[in-house]
C-alpha cells in the first residue's frame, strides 16, 4: 500500500512515516498541499493521511466535509501511531479490497497484504523500490 502523508510539522510527518515505514507500508511526505498534488498527480497512490490546517490550504474543512467528500476516516491528533497502523491495515481487510489478493503472473506470485513474492512458490525477497513496481 502506498501513502501520501500531507503534514507540514516535520516531527509529526516523520513519526508517522517511522510507524507505517516498520509496518511495511510505502510512504512519501509533503508539506503543503501543491506538492502532495503534483505527486499524487504523477504517481499511483492509495491512502492519503492529510493534516487539516496546511500553510497553503486547508486540507479537509472538517470531520463532516470530509467524510462526505470520500474521507474513511479521521483522527484528532495526539493519536496512538499503533492506532493509525491498525486504520491502514483495516483497509487491507476490507471485502474487494486489492490489498487482500495474490497476483499471479507465470512462476510469479505477489500477496499484496503481506508484501511477499514467491517464484516457484519459493520466496523471494525485493527492496522496496522493486515491490513498488509490482504495486503500480
Amino acid at each position: 500500500m502506498r501513502i501520501v502523508v500531507l503534514e507540514d510539522e516535520r516531527g509529526i510527518a516523520q513519526q508517522i512515516e517511522k510507524a507505517l515505514v516498520a509496518a511495511a507500508f510505502s510512504v512519501d511526505q509533503r508539506g503543503c498541499v501543491e506538492d502532495a498534488r503534483m505527486l499524487m498527480n504523477s504517481e499511483m497512490f492509495d491512502v492519503l493521511i492529510a493534516d487539516r490546517m496546511l500553510p497553503d490550504g486547508d486540507a479537509i474543512e472538517d470531520r463532516i466535509d470530509g467524510l462526505e467528500a470520500g474521507a474513511d476516516d479521521y483522527l484528532i491528533k495526539r493519536f496512538a501511531m499503533s492506532g493509525l497502523v491498525a486504520r491502514m491495515r483495516a483497509l487491507l481487510r476490507r471485502p474487494g479490497s486489492v490489498f487482500g489478493k495474490t497476483e499471479t503472473v507465470g512462476s510469479l506470485s505477489y500477496n499484496f497484504k503481506s508484501r511477499t513474492t514467491t517464484v516457484n512458490a519459493v520466496a523471494l525477497p525485493l527492496p522496496r523500490h522493486e515491490l513498488l513496481v509490482l504495486e503500480g
